[in-house]
This record gives structure tokens, C-alpha cells and sequence, in this order.
């Protein structure tokens, strides 16, 4: 075995880190990479740790097959990072307002809002839906519902009279 690989073997990783960590700051400058919570700098110490675990001296010196690994580890993370991006954009132009209120109000207590539903009439619980759990405004529901502000008011004072009595009854008042 080559002279330099026994040595290099023999060394502990930390005085490679020190000896090489400026290939890891060199190339997070080079493509711009904004590492403020230090992703990219551990991402560069595990691929300079790897590439002194596989290193064979006899195809290369250690600095030119340390700079290519932790070069590809950069590129393959900004892939990586971007493809997610894209995913989540996608996501996004695809969700609809409407499906984001629905896991809202699925994050609340479905017995409760099933005990509800059943006390309340069909009107009741567009006022409750609308103006409880999406916090639209009293115009807003009577514009969509083709009625006057005041049959709004109307059902939701009617909605809380029944809503009082079910908290009391369940226990939540």
C-alpha cells in the first residue's frame, strides 16, 4: 500500500477536516449557497468524511477526489431541495381554500361538531360553518346564500341558543 494512504488512514478525521474543511466553504461560495442553519457545511463534513473513508491514492490525491465529492453532495442536495420546492409549489397552485379550511376543521373535536350538525337546523349550520369555523363576515354569508344580513343574524342567534344548551348538556360549559 502507497505511503500516503497508511498515513492518511492513520490520521484522525479531524486534522483532514481542518487540512480540508476550505474545499466545504470554497464550494458553498462558488454556487451561492446561503447556509444559515449550516445544512449544507454538515452535508460537506459527512461527504468529506466519506470520501476519506473511500479514498484509494492509488487513482487520485485525496484534495482533487475530496473537492468532486463534496461537489456532487452540494449538487444532489440543491436537486434535492429544489424538486421538494417544486412539489410544494404544486401542491399549493393545486389546494383550494376550501381544502385547507376542511383539515382545519377536521383538527377539531369531530364528536362535538357531530353533536351539532344535529342540532341545528340546515341554515344554522351554514352560519355556524361560515361565520364560526371559517370567520367570514355576516354580508359575506348572506351575499353567497342570496339573503339579507338580518336572516344571518337571524340564524345565528337562533344557532347559539341551541349551541349554549349542547356545551351545557356535554359538559364544555
Amino acid at each position: 500500500m502507497h505511503i500516503g494512504v497508511l498515513l492518511l488512514k492513520e490520521c484522525v478525521f479531524d486534522e483532514v477536516l481542518e487540512k480540508h474543511e476550505r474545499i466545504i466553504f470554497h464550494l458553498i461560495h462558488k454556487y451561492g449557497i446561503r447556509d444559515a442553519d449550516g445544512e449544507f457545511y454538515q452535508e460537506g463534513c459527512i461527504a468529506l468524511w466519506r470520501a476519506w473513508e473511500e479514498h484509494d491514492a492509488s487513482l487520485s490525491r485525496f484534495s482533487t477526489y475530496a473537492y468532486y465529492a463534496v461537489s456532487r453532495t452540494f449538487l444532489d442536495k440543491i436537486r434535492k431541495d429544489n424538486r421538494k420546492l417544486e412539489q410544494y409549489r404544486d401542491w399549493m397552485q393545486r389546494m383550494r381554500v376550501d381544502d385547507a379550511v376542511r383539515e382545519d376543521v377536521l383538527g377539531m373535536d369531530e364528536r362535538v361538531l357531530a353533536e351539532i350538525r344535529k342540532v341545528l337546523t340546515e341554515r344554522q349550520w351554514v352560519w355556524f360553518e361560515q361565520y364560526v369555523l371559517r370567520e367570514r363576515s355576516l354580508p359575506e354569508i348572506a351575499e353567497s346564500e342570496g339573503v339579507s344580513v338580518h336572516a344571518v343574524k337571524n340564524w345565528g342567534r337562533l344557532a347559539r341558543e341551541k349551541l349554549k344548551r349542547l356545551l351545557v348538556r356535554v359538559g364544555y360549559v
